[in-house]
């Protein structure tokens, strides 16, 4: 993959995430599950700017749960997991922190 087929996969997926932020409110349960699955995979140690690309991710579920369908316990829960499975990672935390309200 050249460096220009990375720039246009990246223009993509930017486009992509604008459109499914413009369709939140008329397709919320679709557009959860679309995020959640954009999430990456919280179960390892990586650095720094992976932690941070997943925040980003992990900051949509919460848009959608809590200001959107105004699911503010089903939030909670999903945090909540993510925060024990994650507790012993100083890094990912600091990261969620910084990107996520409330963490």
């Amino acid at each position: 993959m050249t460096e220009n087929d990375l720039k246009n996969y990246y223009l993509m997926l930017k486009k992509i995430f604008s459109v499914a932020e413009e369709l939140e409110n008329r397709y919320p349960e679709q557009i959860l599950k679309f995020y959640e699955l954009s999430v990456g995979n919280l179960d390892i140690s990586t650095t720094r700017k992976i932690y941070s690309k997943n925040a980003v991710a992990v900051a949509r579920v919460r848009r959608v749960l809590v200001d959107v369908m105004k699911k503010t316990d089903e939030w909670k829960k999903y945090a909540l997991r993510i925060k024990t499975n994650n507790a012993k990672r100083p890094a990912f935390q600091d990261e969620f922190a910084g990107v996520i309200p409330d963490w």
